[in-house]
């Protein structure tokens, strides 16, 4: 390994919080970073880069499946199987997102418990005020979130509006599209 090459992260100047190259907003003590030039280095390769400077918007993320609060869990697992989909985003009347559902909260949630899926809501069982990103936050800053917090699926707002969905899939997809490894 060329020790040259390695260089400490950058920090943020406000707290001192070492902070994911290309980030927009320090996860410490949310100082904007945007305007601050804390690339310690020029990307190595067209991939360093994209996931450095590309906007999650650039993966093109699906629509969501949205299913209402108030629907079983039967209803809800048996969309998602149509639509293949391993998470659905549970809104309200409005669309404001109030939590997400996946395979995985299937598995933990309601397979490891007695529970009637019939006739449970799916808000009995979502995970409440899911991580979400803005679709201008950077392709770095989605994998770093989803790897620190062990998530596969990730809803993207556009300010307070939810507009898709993405996954590591959604990710990997998109480096193998464009060519970048």
């Amino acid at each position: 390994m060329n020790l040259d090459s390695i260089h400490p992260s950058p920090q943020c100047p406000t707290c001192g919080m070492e902070v994911l190259p290309g980030s927009d907003i320090c996860e410490n003590c949310g100082m904007d970073l945007q305007d601050l030039d804390l690339e310690p280095d020029r990307p190595t390769s067209t991939l360093h880069a994209s996931i450095l400077y590309d906007q999650i918007s650039k993966l093109e993320p699906p629509p969501p499946v949205t299913v209402a609060s108030n629907q079983s869990i039967e209803s809800v697992v048996k969309k998602m199987n149509a639509r293949r989909h391993g998470a659905v985003c549970v809104v309200d009347g409005s669309g404001r997102l109030l939590g997400i559902f996946t395979e995985r909260d299937a598995l933990k949630r309601v397979a490891a418990q007695k529970i009637n899926i019939s006739v449970t809501p799916i808000s009995e069982v979502m995970t409440r005020e899911p991580l979400v990103m803005q679709s201008q936050e950077k392709l770095g800053a989605i994998l770093n979130k989803m790897s620190d917090s062990g998530f596969r699926h990730v809803p993207i707002l556009e300010g307070e509006n939810l507009v898709g969905i993405t996954s590591v899939r959604g990710v990997l997809n998109y480096i193998a599209e464009k060519g970048l490894f």
